[in-house]
């Protein structure tokens, strides 16, 4: 396939595949490199990648890959004394690829969040979401921060996909519209769950407060645990 471009990192041509470790350092993904890169990856390259791209199963398929894995993290935490600090995996990656890429029913997106905090129930799991008040004042306050790239590339995806074409969404309004939906479907699904967890809601000024419900609601939780 040739050499990577120079300009290009190495580790970034780790792809979502069912046959890849998902231990590769700092994977990326192969279309944001395309949309990053157009004219230093060739469509050779970019095909041979798609092939493999567990995004483009079917969505049965995905879901159990993901549960399988889901299934792995279990037995390895289980079996260690050490507490692992996991984020956007239960809502943020299942949503962005059920929903926005491929416009499933939410029905489907939420038994498959189930399975997973079934999964790891026996680990005493604790969920702390942060539910900014506003969700077009927390997006450009991001999008400020973040490089244009960022912008263009979460527009062109959330757009771009099946349940942007769907509900016709465009630009970045396109993508408060996504996150509003997003939002408000992961909290009902987060407040129908058998798992302990915390919604904080915020207007993103008030991080010391959020800070000390977040000690307050973990250490409840872990002196509890040590006292049984």
């Amino acid at each position: 396939m040739g050499k990577t471009p120079q300009k290009i990192p190495s580790q970034a041509l780790s792809h979502r595949s069912h046959r890849t470790s998902a231990r590769a350092p700092n994977p990326m993904s192969y279309r944001k490199l395309n949309h990053l890169y157009p004219e230093q990856i060739s469509q050779t390259l970019l095909d041979e990648l798609a092939r493999h791209d567990v995004y483009d199963l079917p969505l049965d398929e995905y879901c159990r890959l993901a549960q399988d894995r889901w299934q792995d993290f279990f037995k390895t935490a289980n079996a260690s004394d050490t507490v692992t600090l996991l984020e956007c995996c239960l809502f943020q990656n299942p949503l962005t690829v059920l929903i926005a890429r491929h416009n499933a029913d939410p029905q489907l997106a939420r038994q498959h969040i189930e399975q997973i905090t079934k999964i790891v129930s026996a680990l005493n799991p604790l969920v702390i979401y942060l539910h900014p008040k506003n969700v077009t004042d927390a997006l450009q306050h991001v999008r400020a921060e973040r490089p244009k790239e960022w912008a263009d590339f979460v527009t062109w995806y959330l757009t771009g996909q099946a349940y942007g074409k769907v509900h016709h969404l465009s630009g970045f309004d396109g993508v408060i519209q996504f996150y509003s939906m997003r939002q408000k479907l992961e909290v009902e699904i987060l407040r129908s769950l058998p798992v302990q967890h915390l919604v904080l809601e915020h207007s993103g000024n008030e991080w010391k407060q959020c800070e000390e419900e977040m000690f307050s609601f973990v250490n409840l939780f872990w002196n509890r645990d040590l006292s049984t």
